[in-house]
């Protein structure tokens, strides 16, 4: 079966969410094995700096967030700010993201 690439960024979400940071890494690599732009490219590439961060993988998460950098509108504010429109009670999750972006470099 070949998936379509919402089902990647999806599966990758859900086990990100679920503390299967493996198997969000294996799905964000799946999807950026299918797209090379796009929106979609630039949530992988984020996928993988949380989740290898998450795993310990310090050098892997920054060779992804230097090509999430070369999107000039890629700041720590714009993710924040976008998944606050999101439906959740809780928004623990986000606050431990935002500070792995803020270690790692990038921008407010």
């Amino acid at each position: 079966p070949n998936p379509p690439i919402l089902y990647h960024w999806f599966a990758g979400m859900a086990n990100q969410m679920s503390g299967r940071h493996e198997a969000a890494v294996s799905e964000f690599k799946n999807l950026l094995a299918k797209v090379s732009r796009g929106t979609f490219y630039r949530g992988g590439l984020l996928g993988l700096v949380l989740n290898y961060m998450k795993m310990g993988e310090e050098d892997q998460a920054k060779a992804a967030l230097e090509k999430l950098m070369s999107f000039p509108h890629w700041k720590v504010s714009f993710y924040e700010t976008g998944r606050k429109r999101l439906p959740f009670k809780d928004f623990d999750w986000l606050e431990e993201n935002v500070e792995i972006l803020r270690k790692m470099g990038l921008p407010e």
